[in-house]
């Protein structure tokens, strides 16, 4: 439940002056360090680099880009301006300008002092710029937001979450130990991380989206879909297109997918309902249950394990079924061969390709 409310808060509308979610630099104070202001007629790209905080852009300015600088110490005690000016005067160079079309705001430690708790600086910048701009993020230390963008966009963190909300056009986005959300998007979208969940909706384009250590959730997407983890669970729900869904150590759900899928895993179950169109799933740990309201051209299943098909009765399909025992009932208007572990001919005249192969039983079932 408590997950639940907190992926309801963060796609709620964000304004420059309400953060869609708050991070430590502005639990620690009420008000930013520093706050600059610049014509946005004069800005078509944003650059922002930070080593130790977040980052968050909106698309949502007017008549002026603003940018928020927010800084605590990493110790975890609150200081006071003027000694956050000291330390920064001593180990930092913090710039934010607007030069040649591109807003800048970098925060990066220049001095040769071993770092310590006593002069480390956790440095965020939180930008109120045009919707249609071009932005490359970098930070090592904290997560990237952005919202109702339409351009270029390219973000990277090390250490953090990314969030995409409402973004048009093409986004690039890395974290080695975050999490990654998806929200009312479209476009080119390519998302990753290494160590993290990715959370995906209401979206649609040519989206990819892996992780090599998390689960995989996606709802409400249309387009052209990659899906792929390393060691996780896949769960889909309410896909339109084409999708490719893979993880090797997790199983894959699916609930109401039309178009064409194809998934696969190599340690896990599966179990697919509401299909419509293409299928071609492969797995080799598990059992696997499929449920097809519609055929296209084929349905195509591969396990070691058992397998269980529903498919709409009183249609013609060209059967190509192996396995150590097959389960159909009585099926009338066949022809072809049929027997106990093997069934190649055609029923109802021939159509849409099943073909099935198991080392186990085989269950086939007409609805």
């Amino acid at each position: 439940m408590k997950k639940t409310m907190f992926l309801a808060a963060l796609l709620m509308s964000f304004a420059a002056t309400a953060p869609l979610f708050a991070d430590n630099d502005e639990k620690e104070s009420n008000e930013p360090f520093a706050v600059y202001k610049f014509p946005v007629a004069a800005i078509e790209k944003v650059t922002v680099s930070t080593a130790g905080g977040s980052i968050r852009v909106a698309g949502d300015a007017t008549g002026e880009a603003v940018v928020s600088v927010w800084i605590r110490s990493t110790r975890g005690k609150k200081l006071p301006k003027e000694d956050i000016q000291k330390i920064l005067d001593e180990h930092y160079d913090l710039a934010v300008k607007a030069e040649h079309g591109e807003l800048r705001a970098e925060a990066r430690r220049v001095s040769d002092e071993r770092w310590s708790s006593t002069n480390s600086l956790s440095v965020s910048f939180r930008l109120s710029v045009p919707q249609k701009i071009a932005s490359r993020l970098e930070t090592s230390g904290g997560s990237i937001y952005i919202r109702n963008l339409t351009g270029k966009e390219d973000v990277t963190t090390s250490g953090g979450s990314v969030y995409v909300e409402e973004v048009s056009g093409t986004v690039t986005g890395r974290t080695s130990g975050g999490s990654i959300r998806l929200s009312a998007s479209k476009g080119d979208i390519q998302l990753s991380t290494s160590g993290g969940s990715i959370r995906a909706q209401d979206s649609e384009g040519d989206i990819t989206l892996s992780t090599s250590g998390g689960s995989v959730r996606l709802d409400h997407i249309n387009g052209n879909i990659r899906a792929t983890t390393s060691g996780g669970t896949i769960r889909l729900a309410d896909l339109t297109g084409t999708i490719q869904a893979r993880t090797s150590g997790g199983s894959i759900h699916a609930d109401r997918v039309s178009g064409t899928l194809t998934a696969g895993t190599s340690g896990g179950s599966m179990k697919l309902a509401e299909i419509a169109g293409n299928l071609d799933a492969r797995t080799s740990g598990g059992g696997m249950n499929v449920q097809m309201t519609s055929v296209s051209e084929y349905v195509r299943l591969t396990n070691s394990g058992h397998i269980t098909l529903s498919l709409p009765g009183g249609k013609g399909y060209a059967l190509r079924i192996t396995g150590q025992h097959i389960d159909t009932g009585v099926l009338e208007n066949f022809s072809g061969v049929f027997e106990s572990k093997t069934i190649d001919g055609t029923l109802n005249g021939g159509g849409a390709e099943i073909n099935i192969r198991s080392s186990q039983r085989v269950r086939l079932m007409f609805e």
